[in-house]
């Protein structure tokens, strides 16, 4: 639910959830007459610290895989870069057949970064990669029955699995994502925090800038974490690696 809207909506609408509970637990206050202890005080403080922890670790979670992410792209054009390095240690009528299956092969992966918001396009070219992969380990193993192509087989085919692993390791952390559980108990807890908060406050006027500065601390910090998880839309993307695979075909063709 939390990754199939965008994540400004996400962010706004916690946003004000957080402006709204506190004002909420102000006004609460005040038709029951309670006032601020050192208990709630207390309460605030352990609310306060489980909070950081929650982010720290959702955060550092999403960072870890966004990183991920990158290095496994970097690995696959590596890889695919490979192939066509290898390719050229067999004569030059094979590596004219390896030359056009890897480029087609590596022009459905274009199409499969192109495509990453729609996911009935990313399985199609998926589907059309696996094809081609399979016509690649079936020229390796026809051109690897003349003797004179062994030494060529044994540089090609590591680098065909590098390739193909690094592309389902792709794929693997595309739909990686922080646990949707912690991302609702840090919602809510938040939410917590605003309240009790409210109900703590003694001068509105001034704790307001206290809760207007919690609940952009929270938003800004929510908005990078699913800035992070999400590099098919927003701001930190993975545009600077398929440059480079655009970059690496760029110059074969």
């Amino acid at each position: 639910m939390l990754y199939s809207l965008p994540s400004w909506v996400v962010v706004a609408g916690h946003f004000a959830l957080l402006l709204i509970a506190f004002y909420t637990g102000f006004k609460l206050k005040g038709r029951s007459g309670l006032n601020a202890d050192a208990n709630m005080g207390g309460n605030l403080i352990i609310s306060g610290t489980l909070l950081s922890l929650l982010l720290g670790f959702t955060f550092n979670n999403a960072a870890d895989k966004a990183q991920k992410r990158k290095l496994i792209f970097s690995q696959e054009t590596n890889a695919i870069s490979s192939c066509f390095a290898n390719a050229k240690l067999y004569p030059d009528s094979c590596y004219g057949d390896f030359k056009k299956q890897l480029l087609q092969y590596a022009n459905f992966r274009v199409e499969y970064f192109n495509n990453s918001s729609n996911e009935d396009l990313i399985a199609a070219s998926l589907d059309q990669s696996d094809s081609v992969a399979a016509i690649i380990s079936d020229q390796m193993a026809t051109y690897s029955r003349n003797d004179k192509n062994i030494l060529a087989t044994q540089q090609m085919v590591p680098a065909v699995n590098a390739m193909l692993a690094a592309r389902d390791e792709r794929e693997t952390f595309r739909t990686a994502r922080v646990p949707v559980a912690a991302l609702k108990m840090m919602l809510l807890l938040s939410l917590i925090i605003s309240f009790v908060n409210g109900a703590a406050s003694r001068e509105p006027k001034t704790y307001w800038y206290g809760a207007l500065a919690f609940a952009l601390l929270i938003g800004m910090t929510l908005f990078l974490i699913f800035d992070l998880d999400t590099p098919a839309q927003g701001l930190i993307t993975l545009d600077s690696e398929q440059a480079k695979l655009i970059k690496l075909l760029n110059s074969i063709k």
